[in-house]
């Protein structure tokens, strides 16, 4: 755990994954820093690993509701415990797909860049 001076809060995190490079991409690069047209109302954070990026979008568009989307089991604890007390970021334990499936997740991928197995097609109800 540490304190961001950026964010203005503690983090929790693992070492010896990859979180940490997460971290120094997200607030020590500001590889979100882009420019945007305008002030976004909704940010969809798809993979949103341990909440860094949600909590950075938060910081810097206090005003848009953010949906962070995670799959992976320990990144959603962790994201859970980072965004706690953020009203507008809303969680979501799932993955994002281009159609109603199951996605299965190989447990060789590290856990910032998950890879998924080819799913089988499951007609929504």
């Amino acid at each position: 755990m540490f304190f961001s001076k950026e964010l203005q809060q503690f983090i929790s995190l693992r070492l010896g994954t990859s979180d940490l490079g997460v971290i120094v991409k997200v607030l020590g690069s500001h590889e979100y820093g882009f420019p945007f047209d305008g002030t976004p109302k909704l940010i969809i954070d798809a993979g949103a690993n341990i909440g860094i990026s949600a909590l950075y979008f938060a910081q810097r568009f206090p005003d848009a509701k953010i949906y962070a989307i995670e799959p992976e089991e320990g990144n959603f604890e962790l994201l859970k415990k980072n965004c706690n007390g953020r009203p507008n970021i809303i969680l979501k334990k799932a993955a994002l797909w281009n159609h109603s499936t199951r996605v299965i997740f190989r447990p060789e991928a590290e856990n910032w860049h998950l890879l998924s197995k080819k799913p089988t097609v499951t007609k929504a109800k």
